[in-house]
């Protein structure tokens, strides 16, 4: 249920419920609960339920459903169905489907 395509430093992967794309230190998750953006050290996520502005580096938020820690380009996000973790430019995500 996932389709990964990494190319000259271009990562795109589509799932069921998540659309993840990284062009040169941009990334953009999209599902259906929440939206990341991160670009140029500046992350915002946007959430049915909680809003986050870190142009700061680091960023820790916890919330009922999802846990988010961003430490000097390290990314980790922890939630009931997904795993998401990218030190400098590697990417794993790892899904319960």
């Amino acid at each position: 249920r996932l389709f990964v395509s990494v190319s000259s430093g271009f990562m795109a992967l589509v799932s069921s419920r998540l659309f993840v794309s990284l062009p040169s230190g941009f990334m953009a998750l999209v599902s259906s609960r929440l939206f990341v953006s991160v670009s140029s050290g500046f992350m915002a996520l946007v959430s049915s339920r909680l809003f986050v502005s870190l142009p700061s580096g680091f960023m820790a938020l916890v919330s009922s459903r999802l846990f988010v820690s961003v430490s000097s380009g390290f990314m980790a996000l922890v939630s009931s169905r997904l795993f998401v973790s990218l030190p400098s430019g590697f990417m794993a995500l790892v899904s319960s489907r």
